[in-house]
């Protein structure tokens, strides 16, 4: 029976990938990439980023590098009380993302640290933090 329902969970998580291809062609799709390149440069915390993205999303993630440049550097001076620290962010043009539900791979140190920041990535890392509340939803104990 657990092996059941956790069959029937992670198709769940499938379905929802699924959904986020067409959350992937909505306007709050570029503030959510923009934040998810900001949260990926805090994580590697590395002056130089390589950025790889779904074809379909090269040209939106190439238009907002800039914004994210700043909104970064900003971040910083205001958490380290006036240090500067720039990120110098690349798009990798010839390695696109392939099934992918959207969202970015950033990358430093010639790849060798990665944070994963596509959507369906996310949503994997929530099933696995959180299943338990996952499965109470799903679940229901009947009084």
């Amino acid at each position: 029976k657990i092996g059941e329902r956790d069959a029937m969970l992670h198709k769940a998580v499938d379905d929802a990938i699924a959904e986020l291809s067409a959350y992937a062609k909505t306007p709050a799709y570029k503030t959510t990439v923009t934040n998810l390149i900001v949260q990926g440069c805090f994580s590697l915390l590395e002056p130089e980023v390589t950025i790889r993205c779904r074809q379909e999303d090269m040209a939106l993630v190439e238009s907002i590098i800039p914004q994210a440049q700043k909104i970064y550097a900003a971040e910083i001076a205001k958490q380290a009380k006036g240090t500067t620290k720039a990120v110098v962010l690349t798009l990798d043009r010839k390695n696109p993302l392939k099934g992918k539900a959207g969202g970015v791979v950033l990358s430093c140190n010639d790849g060798k640290i990665r944070v994963d920041n596509t959507l369906d990535a996310r949503l994997r890392q929530l099933e696995e933090k959180d299943k338990p509340n996952l499965r109470k939803v799903l679940f229901p104990i009947e009084a």
